[in-house]
């Protein structure tokens, strides 16, 4: 069995989640662009429903704030990037670095907006 050698986030990053760039392609004819989504990292997140957090961190979330996202950093993870998580998808609102602490490597904690396709 593989152990985590950073012991203080074993078992938090528990979420498997997609992080996507939106990307532009030239079709066939070269006259108009494709606009597709391209999967820059797979890896797991801790999932927080920041409606529960409003209380505590009213100062912190933004109004369209759904969901609170920790993970590990990933320098390549942009506001521009989208977070798909089980057949949902979320918009980047803000991201905050969060420096290394002493047993802890950096993390990257995302405060994001789900996006209701069915509206």
């Amino acid at each position: 069995m593989a152990t985590c050698k950073n012991s203080s986030t074993r078992g938090r990053f528990r979420e498997p989640i997609t992080v996507q760039e939106h990307t532009r392609t030239q079709d066939a004819t070269l006259k108009s662009f494709v606009y597709t989504w391209t999967t820059t990292a797979e890896t797991r997140a801790e999932v927080l429903d920041a409606g529960g957090l409003r209380n505590i961190w009213s100062d912190r979330l933004e109004p369209e704030v759904t969901h609170i996202m920790k993970l590990r950093n990933n320098d390549d993870i942009t506001r521009d990037s989208r977070v798909m998580w089980s057949d949902r998808e979320f918009r980047i609102v803000k991201l905050v670095r969060i420096p290394f602490k002493a047993g802890r490597g950096n993390e990257l904690e995302m405060h994001v907006e789900e996006i209701d396709e069915r509206v």
